[in-house]
């Protein structure tokens, strides 16, 4: 319990099984899961998947890529953060 292994989260294209099947495989590791969301950047290697996978006109203004509102994500969800803090849980 005093490991943790970051997890990246909201990935253009990413299904949330995916981030619950590293859940399970940190979690059988006997390290603590945590949940980090992605933040696309400019000028990087996922940058134009970013754009395109976003529902905002990353861009247009860096506000858009705070990984608080979830920017490639077809929606802001709580309910994807609570699934996934619920997973960690169980």
């Amino acid at each position: 319990n005093d490991l943790g292994a970051y997890l990246l989260a909201g990935l253009p294209g990413q299904d949330p099984a995916d981030v619950e099947a590293s859940i399970d495989t940190v979690k059988a590791a006997g390290m603590t899961p945590i949940i980090a969301w992605y933040s696309p950047i400019s000028g990087t290697k996922m940058w134009d998947a970013a754009c395109g996978a976003s529902r905002y006109d990353l861009a247009s203004d860096p506000l858009f890529t705070n990984n608080a509102i979830m920017p490639c994500q077809p929606e802001f969800s709580w309910k994807l953060v609570t699934r996934f803090k619920n997973h960690i849980q169980s």
